[in-house]
């Protein structure tokens, strides 16, 4: 692994949804002459929301934005067995992450749903493999089962990888199917 030693951010954008990250860091550039230097995006890099991996190429190309990360592969919780009371998904969102959680191909996968959200966001798919991914873990056991997690989806052979990327798409189809694919939302649910 790589470590790349970065200078603090001089300024940046963090905490609004995807298209108003983008108009700032536009604004900024256009009226400033000066790209944002830092954007963070979070929950819109999982299984649930991949926006992110569409607004990427934009940031940096069009925005010039000279860091993007994203963060918040369990969705801000929405995606573990006891998502936090004031998650902002709706009712129905969060009755299709149950069902998902019910699901046999779930059930079945080690870790469940965590670990699927949790690999799916660190192995990166569309997004460039630099992308920084921030996690909010609260015990040394959540830190001890994202690290595993990584190592897992960094050294895995191509038929285990298979497997998780077939388990992460029959995820993302449910959510498809029930409407709430890269659903995102602006304020409590």
């Amino acid at each position: 692994m790589h470590v790349q030693h970065m200078a603090p951010p001089k300024n940046w954008l963090k905490g609004y949804p995807l298209p108003t990250l983008l108009r700032l860091a536009l604004l900024i550039l256009h009226t400033t002459g000066n790209p944002v230097d830092t954007v963070l995006s979070y929950a819109h890099y999982n299984l649930h929301n991949s926006t992110f991996a569409a607004y990427l190429p934009v940031l940096t190309s069009r925005a010039n934005v000279t860091r993007v990360l994203t963060a918040s592969p369990l969705n801000m919780g929405l995606l573990t067995p006891s998502p936090p009371p004031w998650h902002p998904a709706p009712a129905a969102l969060r009755d299709t992450v149950n069902q998902v959680m019910e699901s046999d191909i779930v059930k079945s996968w080690p870790g469940g749903l965590p670990n699927l959200a949790l690999g799916f966001s660190l192995r990166g798919g569309a997004l460039d493999p630099m992308v920084p991914n921030v996690i909010g873990l609260s015990s040394p056991k959540e830190v001890h089962e994202a690290v595993a997690v990584w190592r897992e989806v960094t050294s895995q052979g191509d038929s285990q990888a298979q497997k998780r990327k077939d388990a992460e798409v029959a995820v993302r189809n449910q959510f498809a199917s029930a409407g709430w694919a890269d659903a995102s939302w602006t304020g409590r649910g």
